[in-house]
Order: C-alpha cells, then structure tokens, then sequence
C-alpha cells in the first residue's frame, strides 16, 4: 500500500484558523447584544427530549485565545525545522555516466508485481533542466534524485513526484553512474541498465 504525503496548503491553514477566530467573535457579539439573565444554549437530540449544556463566549474567547497563541508558536517551530530540511543538500556519492551502456541481469528472485514492467530513472538535480528533461522523457517511469544542491529543488525537476534515491537502492540494482534507467522485465525477473544519456 503506497502512503501519498499530507500537504496543507498556507491557504486552507489560513481558512481554517479565520473560521476558529469568526465563531469566536460571533460569540462574543452575540454576548454583548444579549440579556446578562439569558445565556444561549447548545442543544443535543436524544431520546428523552434532549439536555441543554449553557454556552459560554467569553470562556471560548478566552480558548481561542490560547489556542491562537500556541498554534502560532508551534507553526513557528514547524517551519523553521521544514526550512531546515528543505536546505539539506543531496547527494549519494554517484558520479556521471562517461560513455553509454547497456547491461542487463537476470535476479534470482522476482520484483513484486506492481514494479514489474516498470521503469526506475535515476537521475541528478544538478542540472534540474536536464533532469526534467529526462524524466519528461520516461514519462512513466518513478524518478529517483541521486543528487541535488538542496531538498527545496527536487519540485524544479518533474512536474510528479520524485524520490530521494539511497546508497543501498542504488548498490542493490547495480547503479554506479548517473543517469541510470532501470526497465524491470514484465515477469520481474530481469532488469535492463541503461547508463548515459
């Protein structure tokens, strides 16, 4: 089963906190313009005819509040670790392909299904317009980043998703230069190398 990554847009983080800060302040209008003796309801349906519990604006006021300050130191935090990361460079220690080769191998195992027929490009973000290039080439084939001046970049290579290749994905399929296609045999017993341009 293949995760897909939690993004939340800056836009739908700013509704949703504009959303919490309007309930509050309708409420805490709402105080205002009532009797201090009637305090506003919030009804829950059961079977016996329903339970009143008082609501209470100025205590959501006052937790909106809180919340809106926590949040912001929190999201503080969070981008400033994302930053971070986003600067992290790249880089699993493959140099580029001198000449063009083909190899191929058979595997004494199998790959499993959803792989078999498939392609693996290996590529540099070095040159992310030559990375691009070759992964508008292999349109269907799952791109894997070797190296990169920054994580930040990796968006400027492939308008889908890319990977971060690892050392040892690379040493287990026999990958020593960059760029590298990978064709897996639709029986997911052989694989092809194409090395170079």
């Amino acid at each position: 089963m293949r995760m897909k990554p939690l993004v939340i847009s800056s836009r739908r983080l700013t509704l949703a906190v504009s959303a919490v800060a309007a309930t509050a302040l309708v409420a805490a209008g709402y105080s205002l313009g009532q009797d201090r003796d009637l305090s506003s309801v919030c009804r829950h349906d059961r079977a016996d005819g329903g339970a009143s519990l008082p609501l209470d604006p100025r205590a959501l006021a006052e937790s909106y509040a809180r919340f809106k300050d926590a949040f912001g130191r929190k999201m503080e935090v969070s981008l400033a670790k994302a930053k971070r990361i986003l600067d992290e460079p790249v880089d699993i220690g493959l140099p580029s392909c001198r000449f063009s080769s083909v190899k191929s191998h058979r595997l004494p195992f199998a790959f499993h299904p959803e792989l078999r027929g498939r392609e693996l490009l290996f590529v540099s973000g070095d040159d992310p317009a030559e990375a691009g290039r070759l992964a508008t080439l292999h349109k269907n084939a799952f791109v894997f980043v070797t190296k990169a001046r920054r994580v930040g970049d990796l968006g400027a290579i492939a308008p889908r998703p890319v990977v971060i290749a690892t050392p040892e994905l690379a040493k287990s399929l026999g990958i020593v230069c960059t760029p590298t296609l990978v064709s897996i045999s639709p029986e997911g017993d052989r694989i092809e190398l194409r090395e170079g341009r």
